[in-house]
């Protein structure tokens, strides 16, 4: 199962870089690659993520109070892919939104209090931020986003 989950961390390794290569700067947030692909590149990569993640983390946490987080967040990243379009179309804003915070929300959860693996959020933060620091304010969801996700990789491997 762990190489699931160092192939889930591979593929958003290169797709962070890719996006931001192409973008020429690190986007607002991590939904706004959706605009750079093709319309099936991001869905195909956040359900990707979703189902290699999901199995790996369902391991670790088994038989931990808190197991329902990696699962919630696994499905919440789901319906972020479902509904990429969120600039141009107010259902699938609602959905998106609302969907991301809960996944984040989540997987930040179940770092803290299942894994246990606290410590490795405000690293991978720093480690985010310091290259972008004057543009901090334009790219923090980005930055917050890209760190809990890496987080709860490496927690998992």
């Amino acid at each position: 199962m762990i190489y699931l989950a160092i192939i889930s961390f591979v593929v958003f390794l290169i797709y962070s870089v890719i996006s931001i290569a192409k973008n020429k700067e690190i986007p607002d947030n991590l939904s706004d690659t959706y605009y750079l692909y093709p319309k099936w590149v991001f869905p195909i990569v956040m359900v990707f993520m979703a189902f290699t993640l999901l199995p790996c983390w369902l391991e670790i946490t088994e038989g931990k109070t808190g197991q329902f987080l990696s699962f919630l967040s696994c499905v919440g990243l789901l319906f972020v892919a479902s509904a990429p379009d969120y600039k141009n179309d107010k259902g699938q804003y609602k959905v998106h939104m609302l969907c991301a915070y809960i996944a984040c929300a989540a997987a930040l959860l179940s770092l803290i209090f299942v894994l246990g693996n606290w410590w490795i959020f405000p690293i991978a933060l720093l480690i985010n931020i310091i290259p972008d620091i004057k543009r901090l304010k334009e790219h923090y969801i980005y930055h917050i986003e890209d760190a809990i996700i890496i987080s709860v990789l490496l927690s998992i491997i």
